[in-house]
């Protein structure tokens, strides 16, 4: 089932268990996802015959609806779920039950009943993670009442106090007797947070508005981030890829929340999400280099302040880095592996906790990112702090490499890369340039700030010395080696793998020039793919295939990118889009990291966005089945973009909505011409080409002159207009057995049932069981 959250809580439609961020139960490596009683798991069931049922997960406004029709007697009754965006200690179940009959039809005088199953006994919350005080009364303001229960988790993560947590609530759902011509609305409100007071303050602010109001005030939230940061593709052209990218937007927002919370530490994404990963589940909740090097670009590119909360979940555990590589003999900061609330290793398998250290450069990394598309870097610097941090990354590579002065070279062995398949191996080529980039972050960063560190020319010997592997295959062609004594498709002792096997997990080596921008010929990106792609293991993680698609864009060769490009979709679980993580259901579930990989295939692929110094580039490429697309809302010093690129017209729209900078912005294409975008609500339709968005330069740059268009279109492309809320009908099927747009459908029924899933993007598919 799918989820509802707002990067406080988030729980799956009907699981029995609501999460917090931040809450977690365990010591050290046990430490999971505490579970706190969900109280909107409830199910409804009447004596009235079922004849329909609909479910829909409305991505854009973020709620979850089942509506059930009955008859003898006409009976619908509504159940809609969500985590309040807005409000985001509260969680919102409500119901509705209509009798009125159709038009023409005659209803009963006999009452129907209608009962409420599934609830837990609130008398005293039960959970195997938290231990709740019996459930106390409280009143409102209009002296009503509600309820309260007050916990902690049985068992901190490290040594010290436990983790407090409250759950207040007010609630109307009941058994009913419904009669002729009755409307009857009940809801569940519900708030937790970290202690009673943030519990009710939650409580009383959502009781104290109409219920109209809280709905609408929740669903203008989540439409502002749709409005305002997505990529839109016209779902009659191409309408999975559509879905896939409403649903990712959607799932990656849901564990995020809107802004840091000096009551609850935003602490990071896990690959399952804010809803899943207790008790050694999902990942338990753990966060992992799936944020920095995943999730985290896809974020970036259109939500930044989204973003800052995910490097801020890393500044945040900067001390307990800097104990880990203390702990394992290093100086500087580690990042842990595998991290919860505190930022201590909680890895329960020791070779990833010990030896899977690119992620701290891949923390490194994602501190880059952030500098190149933030304005005020030197502001950012100081309130992050990125400058110390900086400087402890690069601290730690550099007492974790070994040099050799005489041969002039370093090295870092007894590693493991993102290729878990191998452990224990020496000059992992991914590890070392992760290692390089580190080293060379705090000269970047102390060039900012004007500020200088005695070891700046230390990290840069070390930078220049380290090695990366490479091989020749037999046709001449030089291609980088995995690691030191890697055979390509040749099993290797330091395999972690069962039954000796050869292959790879996921993507490792194919990351070197994006993300990381290793600078190599084509010829060795091409044959670094070639090489990788028939030994990465098929059952792999669902990130890998999107980075190969990637590659091959870079290249030039489309069709190897469509072929890997779609092998996404066998990683998404219909009909609400969760994705897993290896194909066809298996492995983490709501698996952000592969959507996360999927999104950047897009921005990163197929418009061909790398974020530079001192440039951002664009390669625009078609999409799979469709003639134009859009990046809606894109985010760069300060500015908001729509880029608009219509292949059928061989043009690009791009138009400054917001700006919040004094940067002088322009767009400076491969043929020369270089387009003012400094001013809000210009327009400029442009030859479709490369091109790349940097800062103005006065002493050579010749601004070329157009003539947008004032009718809301773009000559001869597509319309500049955001998303279109309109989409396939979302009729049920037709007696005949087809959509009302002639299609087939499958169908099937049970005792006059149908059911019909729904997912509701702006546009909705419609699918049958």
């Amino acid at each position: 089932m799918p989820e509802v959250g707002n990067g406080h809580i988030a729980t799956m439609v009907n699981g029995a268990n609501v999460f917090m961020n931040g809450l977690y139960n365990g010591v050290g490596p046990a430490s999971s996802r505490a579970r706190i009683p969900s109280l909107v798991a409830f199910q409804v069931r009447t004596t009235a015959v079922l004849v329909n049922e609909t479910f829909t997960l409305d991505v854009r406004r973020g709620t979850f609806k089942e509506v059930r029709t009955y008859s003898q007697p006409h009976l619908v009754i509504e159940r809609e779920i969500y985590a309040h965006r807005e409000i985001d200690r509260v969680l919102v179940a409500h119901v509705t039950i209509s009798r009125k009959a159709p038009s023409g039809q005659v209803d009963t005088d006999t009452p129907v009943e209608v009962w409420i199953d599934g609830l837990p006994d609130t008398s005293l919350l039960l959970s195997t993670d938290v231990t709740f005080q019996p459930t106390t009364i409280g009143y409102l303001l209009n002296y009503d009442t509600y309820s309260i229960a007050t916990g902690q988790t049985n068992l901190p993560e490290v040594p010290g106090p436990v983790s407090t947590v409250a759950v207040a609530w007010k609630s109307t759902i009941q058994n009913v007797t419904v009669n002729r011509g009755d409307v009857i609305t009940m809801s569940s409100i519900i708030s937790i947070g970290v202690d009673s007071k943030d519990a009710i303050m939650g409580l009383f602010t959502a009781v104290e508005m109409p219920y109209d109001a809280l709905l609408q005030l929740h669903s203008d939230k989540w439409e502002s981030y749709f409005n305002t940061g997505f990529i839109y593709v016209d779902p009659q052209q191409n309408f999975q890829l559509a879905q896939t990218i409403y649903g990712s937007f959607y799932y990656l927002l849901s564990s995020i929340p809107n802004k840091q919370d000096p009551k609850n530490r935003f602490i990071g994404l896990s690959p399952g999400g804010l809803a899943r990963g207790p008790s050694n589940t999902d990942y338990s909740g753990h966060v992992f280099w799936d944020q920095d090097t995943w999730m985290y670009p896809a974020i970036l590119n259109f939500h930044p302040e989204q973003a800052r909360l995910l490097i801020e979940s890393r500044t945040g555990t900067l001390a307990a880095a800097k104990a880990n590589a203390q702990k394992d003999g290093y100086q500087g900061a580690k990042f842990a592996w595998e991290s919860a609330f505190t930022g201590i290793e909680t890895s329960p398998w020791p070779p990833s906790g010990l030896y899977e250290i690119h992620i701290t450069g891949d923390v490194a990394l994602a501190v880059r990112q952030f500098l190149y598309v933030t304005d005020d870097k030197l502001r950012v610097i100081r309130e992050l702090k990125l400058d110390e941090m900086a400087i402890e990354i690069a601290t730690f590579w550099q007492s974790r490499a070994e040099c050799d002065d005489a041969a002039g070279v370093c090295g870092i062995f007894d590693v493991m890369g993102p290729d878990e398949y191998h452990s224990r191996i020496n000059n992992s080529v991914y590890t070392n340039y992760a290692a390089k980039l580190s080293l060379d972050l705090p000269a970047y960063v102390l060039n900012i700030t004007g500020d200088s560190h005695p070891d700046l020319s230390k990290w840069a010997q070390t930078s220049s010395r380290l090695t990366y592997p490479t091989a020749i295959r037999a046709d001449g062609k030089k291609f980088h080696l995995e690691f030191d004594g890697f055979t390509p498709g040749v099993w290797h002792p330091s395999s972690e793998t069962p039954n000796d096997t050869a292959e790879v997990k996921q993507a490792d080596v194919i990351l070197l020039a994006y993300p990381f921008g290793m600078e190599m010929s084509a010829e060795m990106r091409q044959t670094d793919l070639e090489v990788y792609r028939p030994i990465t293991d098929p059952h792999g993680p669902a990130m890998t295939w999107g980075m190969f698609a990637l590659g091959y864009l870079e290249l030039g060769h489309p069709e190897n990118a469509t072929e890997l490009f779609d092998k996404n979709y066998e990683n998404v679980v219909q009909p609400f889009g969760v994705w897993s993580e290896v194909p066809n259901g298996g492995g983490a579930l709501n698996f952000l990291t592969g959507m996360g990989g999927y999104l950047q295939a897009i921005v990163n692929g197929y418009a061909g966005v790398r974020l530079m110094a001192d440039h951002v580039t664009l390669h625009p490429q078609a999409l799979p089945k469709t003639s134009s697309w859009k990046l809606v809302g894109y985010r760069h010093l300060g500015y908001r973009l729509d880029i608009a690129f219509d292949f059928a017209a061989n043009v690009t729209t791009i138009e400054t909505i917001a700006k919040l900078s004094t940067t002088h912005l322009v767009l400076a294409l491969e043929s020369g011409a270089v387009y003012d975008l400094s001013r809000v609500g210009h327009r400029h339709t442009v030859h479709l080409e490369k091109g790349v968005l940097r800062t103005y330069n006065p002493a050579t740059d010749v601004l070329t002159t157009d003539t947008p268009s004032t009718d809301g279109t773009t000559p001869g492309g597509p319309s500049t207009e955001g998303p279109s809320t309109k989409g396939p009908s979302t009729e049920g099927p037709s007696t005949d057995g087809t959509t009302p747009g002639g299609q087939p459908t499958q169908t099937a029924s049970l005792i006059a049932v149908s059911s019909v899933v729904i997912f509701c993007l702006s546009l909705m598919a419609v699918y049958l069981s």
